[in-house]
């Protein structure tokens, strides 16, 4: 997971800090997911919201992982959203919209990814969540499914949960 911070400065403690995680944790799992059309080279990783895991998401502008290079943008509005972005990660700060979010989503070929708690149970397709020193989460499979999306069996067991599995 780490490899993605190759070259990025660490805490001043000399260690990765939890938003550092979650965004690399976000990158890897790009390379797990099969979207309808062939695997982009270019993954639009779109941002909603502002806080420290944004702004470690943003870090990634540019840098390629596992083959695929990633363009990220920030989102003002909802709508933005719309066929737009491969990754959509939901910052807390964005709760009172998270309803808007997914359903500009819905249907779309975009991946939602939220440390918002709750996500998953409320239509989130991956909720990242902190527990002690490590970054687990889990995974509203139905949810993926509904937008043409594919996870694989290695994230499905990485995962602290799966909804929807039979």
């Amino acid at each position: 997971m780490l490899v993605v911070w190759s070259g990025v400065s660490p805490a001043q403690n000399g260690t990765v800090s939890a938003a550092q995680m979650k965004a690399a944790l976000v990158a890897n799992m790009a390379q797990y997911v099969e979207w309808p059309a062939p695997r982009p080279s270019r993954i639009n990783l779109c941002l909603a919201g502002r806080s420290v895991t944004t702004s470690a998401l943003r870090e990634l502008q540019g840098r390629t992982v596992f083959g695929v290079t990633f363009d990220v943008q920030n989102l003002s509005r909802p709508f933005l959203a719309r066929s737009n972005c491969q990754i959509l990660f939901i910052d807390p700060t964005e709760a009172p919209n998270l309803t808007s979010w997914l359903s500009e989503t819905a249907g779309q070929a975009t991946l939602t990814i939220s440390d918002n708690e709750d996500f998953a149970n409320l239509g989130g397709m991956i909720e990242l969540s902190a527990q002690d020193t490590r970054i687990g989460f889990e995974i509203n499979l139905p949810a993926a499914q509904r937008n043409g999306l594919k996870l694989s069996a290695h994230l499905l067991r990485l995962a602290r949960q799966v909804h929807g599995l039979r």
